[in-house]
């Protein structure tokens, strides 16, 4: 349709003010779509981690449609899980859980819980094993399950405390109160690198660094592998 133009063909006055005020309406709405897909974007990003020679698909994410579809795409039993939270640095200060890790044999989960939008009901299932009869080992997991389960809501059942069950499987009653390092170089012959300046580091920020993401893959895989390794033994 051909625009109304005035008598000498010119835009009028008030057609050039409609147009100014659409033109905003246009930039306002194409800001809010480029700002919506930016927000979106930067709730995800996903990495490879070298673990020891292998290679680990990492999603570090406070999305829950990226939780869920990672949970739901999960085929395995046996899972390391660790967690990681700001350092109490003041005295009676109790940090809330930052992290949860959860780690196959491939693939690695970090969800950012400072900034997740909704906690999905696929990962809520998942470690309540209402359905997945997943196994969850860690080093002091019954204590980690009992922060998380405080801080967020969150149950986490079938966690396999992994000292308890190398001493079972060993018989070595050394390994009953060993920390992560000490278990790996043990079970599976693995040597673990943790330095301080990333394990007292501030697991809040938003963008993690690269080194953060590596601890964090590393610890929830190795407790996956010594677990496997325990429940093949």
């Amino acid at each position: 349709m051909k625009r109304p133009q005035g008598g000498d063909g010119a835009i009028s006055p008030r057609e050039h003010e409609i147009e100014i005020v659409t033109s905003r309406k246009r930039r306002k709405v194409w800001d809010y779509v480029c700002k919506s897909q930016l927000l979106v974007h930067a709730k995800t990003r996903r990495t490879t981690v070298m673990v020891f020679g292998r290679k680990i698909d990492v999603v570090v994410t406070s999305d829950a449609a990226e939780i869920e579809s990672w949970v739901l795409r999960q085929d395995g039993s046996v899972f390391g899980v660790d967690l990681e939270w700001k350092p109490n640095r003041v005295m009676g200060e109790e940090n809330k859980v930052a992290l949860i890790q959860i780690c196959g044999e491939t693939e690695c989960l970090i969800v950012q819980m400072c900034y997740i939008d909704q906690i999905p009901d696929a990962l809520v299932e998942f470690l309540k094993n209402s359905s997945s009869k997943a196994m969850f080992g860690g080093v002091g997991v019954k204590n980690d399950a009992e922060k998380l389960e405080r801080d967020h809501g969150l149950v986490c059942k079938g966690t396999v405390e992994l000292g308890v069950l190398a001493t079972e499987k060993l018989g070595n009653q050394q390994l009953r109160n060993q920390g992560l390092k000490k278990m790996a170089s043990i079970v599976i012959g693995l040597g673990m690198d943790k330095p301080k300046r990333v394990t007292m580091s501030n697991w809040e920020n938003l963008h993690l660094s690269d080194a953060q993401v590596n601890y964090a893959c590393v610890d929830a895989w190795v407790s996956y592998a010594i677990l496997q390794k325990l429940l093949s033994s």
